[in-house]
């Protein structure tokens, strides 16, 4: 497998994004809906992500957690987050993420290995499934 490259963060940056909604998905899953600032757009893609930057006990955690909202829609974004149970991020946004709460994030970005190819053109199709990138 070749190199993996991610794009830098906008040059504007990071957003501070408004927890506006949870909709649970499955007993362990839960789909987070955010507003986006009214003076930032996401320009989202298949396959790109947001990097969340959470703070526990002092100590700053940083996870990426997929898009998986239509680019379509304006003004929020959302993304769908699997309880682990020895994650702390992962318990904490299925367990105890109160609405309104804010959250810094950057991107989105992409990983360039999970880009799909033209299939008239390359002889296969990488799709990389699950909740995160």
């Amino acid at each position: 497998m070749g190199a993996v490259s991610i794009t830098a963060p906008s040059p504007s940056g990071p957003l501070i994004l408004r927890l506006a909604s949870i909709t649970a998905q499955t007993p362990d899953s839960k789909t987070l809906r955010f507003i986006v600032p009214n003076d930032r757009k996401i320009n989202a893609r298949p396959g790109q992500f947001l990097t969340f930057s959470f703070l526990f006990d002092g100590k700053k955690l940083v996870r990426s957690y997929s898009i998986c909202s239509s680019p379509a829609r304006s003004g929020y974004v959302e993304i769908t987050t699997k309880r682990v149970s020895q994650g702390c991020v992962s318990l904490f946004l299925n367990d105890r993420a109160p609405i309104g709460m804010t959250v810094e994030a950057n991107g989105p970005l992409v990983n360039s290995a999970s880009t799909i190819r033209n299939i008239t053109t390359s002889s296969y199709l990488r799709l990389e499934a699950g909740l995160r990138p």
